[in-house]
């Protein structure tokens, strides 16, 4: 039998509505396993299942490891990569607070010609060379200034550390949905998934940018006489802990990480609470085995502390199977201590007890000492007027400051010029499109019923069903039914 989907604009009455549905009332009803998650879970599961039992593979012995990490390595530099060429940072110092044991100065420099990013440096006394250490921030809407972001990096500058706490793409000083006058903010918080989208239809990645200006960032660390360029940390707590572990695994000059609040595995995390911000996804990762753990497995046997707080809706099980992963292959590789976790008996965020572990972390494995850190119960917190870095408070508002749609155009404009001409099989290639021919025969299930139209449920594979209405043709081809916005939402004449 031919079939021929129709859309009809006929709309049905209330009354008729019931009539025409084909699939039980309870379908879909559990918002946890609809059909469509069921059907993607089950291939993550199969993913994941073959990504364990490589990792197995590899830790059969310490000469297979490496050809491991090899493939992880490779996976990252596709999806930040290509990188762009390292323009001059062009850096400035538009101010600086003198506080009692440590000095912020409020820094501004390009990671792209005309693209800015703002962040505040705290340097303990001395002249050093001091180890450095990248703060990215999670997901605040003042970004550098919110007050669990400043106290780690006072903590860290008292106890020897020069630290580069910087404004995440769409927080702080550098959202992008904003007007031309600072009365025209829109939307202070919640712009990385507007922002994310163009990048992907130009073969790129929020979170490639992302790791970019985390990468400039440690580039400005390393340009400062105060910093040992050879001793380098990062850590960062939720959207900055996500950003750690992008960087760790990927820039091989980060020697000591601690990403909080993000390491888990994703089996857990997609069960609950389910895939994050734009930058937090990246493409094709549980497709080709690449999990959370792999972020430090990538970077092994370099020294890592995994920050997990109890009650946090990030997955503790898995913070914990990540744990163990990294802890198998550090051992294998002969270095056991290298690798910890530290799990607060708190909610989601950079808290007392982890800033103090980070310290303690991070002076260990940078400084080469053992302390006891405790931080004071009431520590100064500056506004957020005292840390802006912009005479506006905004890099938009910068003379001649490039955004990201800007940057988005230029690429757009670059991949045009050499663009081969656009083909139904290169889009096929592209987005994964299979011919019918290579399609499963669907099984056709015909439930009971007395007239006109018969009521269809097509399995196209497994895990998928599709319901349908048939009329028998007459003097036209037999006609199928199944419209996008559901069966009651019009009706064809047959």
């Amino acid at each position: 039998m031919f079939l021929i989907p129709l859309v009809c604009s006929a709309t049905l009455t209330l009354e008729a509505q019931g009539a025409n549905r084909v699939l039980p009332t309870d379908f879909n009803a559990d918002k946890t396993n609809q059909m469509m998650r069921a059907y993607q879970r089950d291939l993550v599961r199969d993913a994941l299942d073959a990504r364990l039992a490589e990792l197995e593979a590899a830790l059969a012995s310490p000469e297979t490891i490496p050809d491991y990490q090899q493939k992880r390595r490779d996976f990252l530099a596709g999806v930040f990569g290509p990188l762009p060429e390292r323009n001059p940072l062009n850096p400035k110092i538009t101010g600086r607070v003198q506080r009692k044991g440590y000095t912020i100065e409020h820094v501004l420099f390009e990671s792209l010609p005309g693209f800015h990013v703002t962040g505040n440096l705290y340097l303990p006394p001395g002249e050093g060379p001091f180890p450095g250490v990248l703060l990215p921030c999670g997901h605040s809407a003042n970004g550098k200034a919110y007050s669990s972001y400043q106290k780690a990096s006072i903590l860290l500058a008292q106890h020897g550390f020069v630290v580069l706490c910087f404004d995440p793409l769409g927080q702080g000083e550098r959202r992008q949905l904003i007007g031309d006058q600072p009365h025209e903010i829109r939307r202070p918080r919640g712009e990385h998934n507007p922002i994310g989208v163009a990048p992907i239809l130009l073969g790129r990645s929020l979170a490639a940018m992302m790791v970019w200006d985390g990468m400039r960032g440690i580039d400005y660390l390393c340009s400062r006489p105060e910093v040992d360029a050879s001793r380098i940390g990062c850590t960062g707590i939720s959207g900055g802990g996500n950003l750690t572990s992008y960087l760790m695994g990927f820039d091989e000059r980060i020697v000591a990480a601690a990403p909080g609040c993000f390491m888990t595995t994703h089996r857990r995390k997609n069960e609950f609470p389910g895939p994050g911000d734009a930058e937090q996804n990246l493409h094709a990762q549980i497709r080709d085995g690449f999990d959370h753990p792999d972020f430090i497995l990538a970077r092994a046997p370099r020294p890592t502390l995994i920050l997990a707080a109890t009650h946090d809706y990030v997955p503790i099980a898995g913070s914990w199977e990540a744990f163990r992963q990294a802890k198998r292959i550090y051992t294998s590789l002969g270095h056991p201590e290298r690798v910890e976790l530290l799990e607060t008996n708190d909610k989601h965020g950079f808290t007392k007890c982890m800033r103090e572990g980070v310290v303690r972390f991070m002076a260990r494995w940078l400084q080469g000492r053992h302390v006891e850190v405790f931080e004071d119960d009431e520590v100064p917190i500056l506004s957020d007027e005292e840390l802006v870095v912009t005479p506006d408070g905004q890099v938009r508002w910068l003379p001649g400051a490039k955004s990201v749609f800007d940057v988005y155009v230029e690429a757009e404009r670059a991949l045009a010029a050499k663009r081969a001409p656009l083909t139904p099989e290169r889009v096929r290639n592209v987005t994964g499109i299979r011919r019918l021919t290579g399609l499963p025969q669907p099984k056709v299930e015909h439930l009971p019923g007395d007239g006109l139209p018969n009521k269809l449920i097509i399995h196209a594979e497994s895990g998928i069903v599709l319901p349908a209405l048939h009329w028998p043709g007459g003097k036209r081809e037999p006609v199928l039914f199944a419209p996008g916005k559901g069966m009651n939402s019009a009706v064809a004449q047959a």
